[in-house]
C-alpha cells in the first residue's frame, strides 16, 4: 500500500504549538482537532509538520489554527529509543596494532583514511538501524508519526529513492543504498587516485578520489590543461568530507548498480559487506576498467587491506 500521511487519532496523541495562543484557545483547538480526527477530516503534512484539513466537497484545504504543528507522542522517533549499532573505537588494538607501530608515510596515510572511513561507515550504520526499526514497526501495522515520515522523505531525497512508492519497496530501496563501503575498497581507491595522498589535488583540495566538478572555472584545474572547458577537480574541506562524498557517490550513482546489488545480497545472507566480494563491481569507477581492478587488488594484497573490513 502506498505511503500515506498519518491521521491524528485523538487529543491524547495530539500536540498543538502556537505562539500567542492562550489555554482556552488551545483547549478549543484540541477539541476541534479531536472531533475532525474522529471523522478522518484532519491529517499531518509530512513536509511542513503542520495539521491540515482534508479536502472534501464542503471544505477547502487550510491549515489548522494558522501555524499549528502536530506530532504523535506515542510514535515519534525522538521519544522512542531505536536500536543503535555497538560503538566501535576509532582504533582497535587487535586489528591495527602493527599499523600503529609503523611511522612510514604510507602507513600513516592508511591509518588516517581508515579512521575517517570507519567513522563514516558507523554513521551510516546508525541510519540503517533507524530504517530497520521503522520497517519493523510497519510490519506490526504501527502508525508512523510525522517526524518519522519527514525523516524518511528527506532520506529518500538524499539517496535518490522514490518516497511515494509502496512502503515495503521504499524500505527495500533505502536499505540497498544506505549502506557501508568496505574500508579496503575506500583505502585502495584513495591510494590509486591520490598517489598515497601526495597528488596536487589531494594536497590542495583534499581530493583523494579523483572527483571532478562540472561548473565552469570550478575546483582545481590540471596544470597541463590547455582547454578552458576542461573539468576542474573538486575541493573538500577535509579528508572526512572527501570520504563521505565518495561513499555517497558509490551509494547513489547510476554507475554502480552491480555494486549495490552484490552488497544487498551479502546483507540478505547475513554477511557484512566485504571488499573481496565487491571489488570487481567497482570497475566502472575508472575508464581503465579491469586494469583499474588489477591495480586495486595489488594495493589491497600488498597492504593487507582486507583485514580492515
Amino acid at each position: 500500500m502506498p505511503l500515506q500521511n498519518p491521521l491524528v487519532k485523538s487529543d491524547a496523541d495530539l500536540t498543538i504549538e502556537q505562539k500567542g495562543t492562550n489555554s482556552k484557545q488551545i483547549q478549543s483547538l484540541t477539541e476541534m482537532a479531536s472531533e475532525l480526527a474522529s471523522k478522518n477530516q484532519i491529517q499531518c503534512d509530512t513536509e511542513t509538520n503542520q495539521m491540515q484539513f482534508v479536502s472534501d466537497p464542503n471544505m477547502k484545504q487550510i491549515q489548522l489554527a494558522k501555524g499549528g504543528f502536530c506530532s504523535q507522542r506515542k510514535t515519534t522517533s525522538s521519544q522512542k529509543n531505536y536500536p543503535q549499532p555497538s560503538v566501535a573505537p576509532k582504533v582497535k588494538p587487535n586489528q591495527y596494532a602493527a599499523l600503529l607501530k609503523r611511522k612510514d608515510p604510507n602507513s600513516i596515510f592508511i591509518r588516517k583514511m581508515l579512521e575517517v572511513t570507519n567513522s563514516e561507515n558507523f554513521r551510516i550504520e546508525e541510519i540503517r538501524s533507524r530504517i530497520h526499526w521503522l520497517q519493523e514497526r510497519t510490519v506490526f501495522k504501527e502508525e508512523l508519526g510525522c517526524q518519522d515520515r519527514r525523516w524518511l522523505n528527506d532520506l529518500s531525497k538524499e539517496y535518490g529513492v522514490n518516497y511515494n512508492e509502496d512502503i515495503d519497496e521504499l524500505f527495500q530501496h533505502l536499505l540497498e543504498r544506505v549502506d557501508i563501503v568496505p574500508a579496503s575498497i575506500v583505502i585502495a581507491q584513495a591510494i590509486d587516485e591520490s598517489a598515497w595522498g601526495t597528488s596536487r589535488f589531494a594536497r590542495l583540495g583534499h581530493n583523494y578520489f579523483g572527483q571532478h566538478c562540472h561548473s565552469p572555472g570550478c575546483g582545481i584545474r590540471p596544470l597541463n590543461s590547455k582547454s578552458k572547458k576542461s573539468r576542474g577537480m573538486m575541493i573538500f574541506s577535509s579528508m572526512g568530507e572527501a570520504v563521505s562524498y565518495y561513499i555517497h557517490a558509490m551509494n547513489t550513482s547510476e554507475q554502480f548498480p552491480e555494486f549495490r546489488h552484490i552488497r544487498a545480497t551479502q546483507r540478505a545472507q547475513g554477511q557484512t559487506p566485504s571488499g573481496s566480494a565487491l571489488l570487481e563491481s567497482v570497475k566502472a569507477y575508472s575508464e581503465s576498467g579491469w586494469e583499474h581492478i588489477r591495480k586495486l587488488r595489488v594495493f589491497i594484497n600488498k597492504n593487507n587491506l582486507y583485514a580492515y573490513d
